[in-house]
């Protein structure tokens, strides 16, 4: 059986320069996003993810209630 292998490395590494930043916060809700620097010369960011999370009490009950309908989710 064949198995695959990484026959060429890239010797200059990828240098990735990430931040978080908060675009909004309720009582109820923060939403995140995560952005790559691309050009350092002339400081462009692209936004490559975002991350919502819901503060609420009934979220947590709920997932203990039922872990398997939110395989994903966290409660904060």
């Amino acid at each position: 059986m064949a198995t695959l292998a990484i026959v060429w490395r890239n010797p200059e590494q990828l240098k990735q320069r990430r931040r978080w930043r908060r675009i909004e916060r309720t009582a109820r809700r923060s939403l995140y996003v995560l952005q790559e620097l691309i050009s350092p010369e002339r400081n462009i960011w692209v936004t490559s993810s975002s991350l919502e999370v819901i503060h609420d009490r009934s979220c947590e009950a709920a997932v203990q209630a039922t872990p398997d309908s939110w395989p994903f989710g966290i409660c904060s």
